[in-house]
């Protein structure tokens, strides 16, 4: 009977030896899981949402390998942190990248660490910052000609004016954002549209501007069915607003 129970105490201290003996990268780097051809700074943001271990790993292979930038690494790194709501910890590393004279060489690069700092700012209620952020990204997009980031840094300084007080000047410069970003050329153009006609909405409600509010509110409809595939809970959520200031205008 002793014989038996030290053999099976034998056999579970060779289990736990032999789990805690594994090449680290079978316990953690989870980048394995992935083919070699799509670990790329895309698979990070692939996996983010649902697999942080996944996305961190990727990283860190990417890192290993040589195969990203130091900008793209280290921004990644801190889009992780901004995803799981460590926002001090995303913005610090922000911080970092917009100080590097590196990064300031490349204005489109800048101008992806601004929103980003904005971002982040608005996350931890920093108005100070945020406004300083918004002002250099305005100035930016315009020495770089970039509707797309002259239209974020017109919205953003809308949006933190009309919370501070300055409503009817807030809200134009929200409209400012609205119509400059529709002559944009980005990837990313209808998702930010969509996004700032939201706000627009319910600024303009809020201060009872029904009328414009149901031609903003229209306008995102227009450009929600224009999308391919059309997001069905975004333009359900649309046409709620839209029969809401209808209601509210009586008809």
């Amino acid at each position: 009977m002793i014989k038996r129970m030290n053999c099976l105490l034998f056999t579970i201290i060779l289990l736990v030896v032999s789990g805690c003996t594994q090449r680290p990268e079978a316990v953690v780097h989870k980048a394995d899981a992935l083919p070699d051809s799509l670990l790329n700074i895309n698979a990070v943001y692939t996996v983010m949402y649902k697999d942080r271990i996944q996305a961190e790993s990727i990283v860190r292979f990417l890192e290993e390998e040589g195969r990203a930038s130091r900008f793209e690494l280290e921004r990644a790194k801190a889009d992780i942190h901004y995803n799981y709501m460590e926002f001090g910890e995303a913005l610090a590393i922000y911080e970092r990248l917009y100080q590097d004279s590196e990064v300031q060489s490349h204005p489109e690069q800048t101008m992806q660490v601004l929103e980003s700092i904005v971002d982040a700012c608005d996350a931890i209620d920093n108005p100070g910052r945020k406004l300083e952020a918004v002002n250099a990204l305005i100035q930016t997009a315009e020495e770089a000609g970039s509707l797309f980031y002259q239209s974020i840094g017109y919205f953003q300084l809308g949006k933190t004016l009309y919370y501070q007080g300055e409503k009817a000047r807030g809200i134009d410069l929200v409209q400012k954002g609205v119509d400059i970003m529709q002559y944009a050329g980005h990837p990313r153009r209808d998702h930010i549209l969509h996004s700032e006609l939201n706000v627009l909405i319910s600024l303009l409600a809020n201060e009872g501007r029904l009328e414009e509010a149901y031609g903003a509110v229209t306008q995102n409809e227009r450009l929600l069915r224009s999308m391919d595939p059309v997001n069905n809970n975004d333009l359900m959520i649309v046409l709620a607003k839209k029969a809401n200031i209808l209601v509210r205008l009586g008809r």
